[in-house]
């Protein structure tokens, strides 16, 4: 049980967390631990305060002389921080400023919370105060001076000396131990720096033509010179090699950029791989960046066959682009079972389309990357960003949704994979609608198919047809796959009975949308199945109350709209009917 209701004479427990608090700062934050003030806080937090906090604990009485607490405060905190650091030492955290000074101050903050309870266990008179004035007097004054009631019994002052010599032996043989057993650490330092030149703010996106620049910097503390081999790499590509050569503890820092010379699907992993004196399979340290490729966009307009054939004017018109001729196309293929040629009624508009023909079914032997391709040579007279735009679809519907997936439809710019996608989704006529670069010059569009070695296939048709190089400005603003969406939403509504009994009456309906999903339903209503008005114009919900008339009849619809404005076609018929007879009895089931 506690003696006193309160411990009165805490400040000085508030006082050394203040000053470990005030330590830390002055060691670990910038500029503060540039400047002087960093010496005059560190020592009293290596040499005294955690040894000050651990005494109090100890003795909450005034027990104890002034000078004999000081002296032994000294000494605990040397013991304390010998102890501290070879406990961190044996860590990841290792005997460093941030972690020695760190752990010093939760010591500091444990020992003097544990104080205020223990001196709350004594009477006001018998707990421990501490001023100025008479920590100097007690120096002044001689131990004979000292109350009696204040007097250390001898038998607890020898075991504070024998304490205090023992603690001192033990610290200094761990800190001889440490000094001669432990090696010095050798090491290479790799770090990334944002825009501000921090270790945060790292850009996540890349836009084509709009570079990404970050500043990597290398420190070698490996106790000799080393040959660095830093290379900048895009999902495991190799973009740029840097050779830097360093002395012991001499520093590298350096802005590195990144053109996006390419549209890419998906996250993409822009790797900065160090190496030392040559290049391995796998780098000594690394950092990356997650970064999205990014596009303007804007919304597009409805497709027919009209606009595919020419009143979107093309910046480059392919030959042969709508597969009508049986000319200009380039083919190659890994495997004498491919084959490819033009079908007439096969393409999009029943017209002539390029049909590739993979007949083989079951287990392929163990070649890697057979594949079937065709491709073309455009010239550009400059870099510049456009839309390349075709369709394609393939014949084969899997049993089952979850298959291994190793067939795959596959677009190349420049020998650089820019689209890939699964054969076997059943998306009848995709259109492919992806950003990519063309260089100054000659470029090479490749339209491929490819099997996965030592797999299971099945023999599958995929045709490609209406082959354009469209304007950024033709970018779709909703890409799955970079796939835009043609296959309209489908909605229905709920049937309602034959009859209701009341003038309000609930309507549902629901949609389905494979793709961007539905934005909107229109809702109409007739008296005579024919003359339709318009109920809800723009509903994001799937029901609402109607009210009608007794005796008439109403017929309902719903057609919904998707996200890129696919409108779903116009229902000739009602989805349903009722009748309104309030004097229709509302039959209820008594069980």
């Amino acid at each position: 049980m506690f003696k006193s209701d309160k411990c009165v004479y805490k400040q000085d427990l508030i006082a050394v967390i203040a000053l470990a608090i005030l330590a830390v700062i002055f060691i670990l934050v910038p500029p503060l631990n540039e400047t002087p003030l960093r010496i005059v806080f560190a020592l009293p937090l290596i040499f005294f305060i955690p040894g000050y906090a651990f005494i109090a604990m100890m003795f909450p009485k005034g027990d104890i002389s002034n000078i004999e607490r000081f002296t032994l405060s000294i000494a605990s905190s040397i013991a304390i921080t010998v102890f501290d650091g070879f406990a961190l030492s044996q860590t990841e955290w290792l005997f460093r400023p941030y972690s020695i000074s760190i752990s010093l101050l939760i010591i500091t903050v444990i020992f003097a919370v544990l104080a205020y309870p223990a001196r709350r266990r004594h009477l006001e008179e018998d707990q421990f105060t501490f001023s100025v004035h008479g920590f100097i007097e007690s120096i002044r004054s001689d131990d004979e001076n000292v109350p009696e009631k204040n007097r250390i019994p001898p038998e607890i002052e020898k075991a504070l000396i024998i304490a205090l010599v023992a603690s001192i032996i033990i610290a200094a043989g761990m800190l001889v131990y440490a000094k001669t057993t432990q090696e010095e650490e050798q090491f290479t330092a790799l770090y990334m720096l944002g825009p501000e030149g921090m270790a945060e703010n790292y850009p996540t996106n890349a836009f084509l033509e709009e570079p990404i620049t970050v500043t990597v910097g290398i420190e070698n503390y490996e106790k000799q010179d080393v040959n660095y081999i830093l290379q900048m790499q895009l999902d495991g590509e190799v973009l740029q090699t840097l050779n830097v050569t360093l002395s012991d503890e001499e520093k590298w820092e350096e802005e590195l950029t990144y053109h996006p010379e390419q549209m890419r699907m998906g996250r993409s992993k822009l790797e900065y791989a160090l190496f030392k004196e040559e290049v391995s399979l796998n780098p000594y340290s690394s950092v990356n960046l997650q970064i999205t490729h990014e596009y303007p966009m804007e919304y597009p307009q409805e497709l027919t066959e009209g606009e595919v054939n020419g009143s979107i004017d093309p910046l480059h018109v392919l030959k042969n682009y709508d597969m009508e001729q049986n000319t200009s196309w380039n083919f190659k293929t890994t495997d004498a079972n491919f084959s490819g040629a033009y079908v007439k009624e096969e393409g999009i508009f029943e017209s002539q389309g390029f049909v590739f023909k993979l007949p083989y079914e079951g287990n392929l032997p163990h070649y890697n990357g057979q594949y079937y391709e065709m491709a073309q040579n455009v010239r550009s007279d400059k870099m510049e960003t456009v839309v390349l735009s075709l369709f394609v679809k393939d014949t084969y519907k899997p049993r089952i949704i979850d298959i291994d997936q190793t067939q795959f439809k596959q677009i190349l710019i420049n020998n650089i994979l820019v689209w890939e996608t699964a054969v076997g989704g059943d998306y009848n006529w995709q259109r492919v609608h992806i950003p990519v670069i063309l260089n100054e010059g000659n470029n090479i569009i490749t339209l491929r198919t490819i099997q996965r070695g030592n797999k299971d296939v099945h023999p599958v048709e995929i045709i490609w047809d209406e082959v354009t190089i469209l304007p950024i400005s033709e970018l779709s603003p909703y890409s799955e796959n970079a796939l835009l969406e043609l296959h309209p939403p489908r909605s229905e509504m709920i049937p309602l009975p034959t009859t209701v009994n009341t003038a309000d009456f609930e309507v549902e309906w629901n949609g389905t949308d494979i793709g961007s999903g539905i934005d909107y339903y229109l809702v109409e209503y007739s008296i005579d199945g024919e003359n339709w008005q318009t109920w809800l114009a723009e509903s994001k919900e799937t029901s609402a109350t109607f009210t009608g008339v007794n005796g008439n009849d109403y017929y309902f619809r719903t057609r919904a709209r998707d996200a890129v404005g696919n409108w779903e076609r116009l229902h000739d018929t009602p989805d349903t009917k009722t009748t309104v007879d309030i004097e229709f009895p509302d039959f209820v089931n008594i069980t």
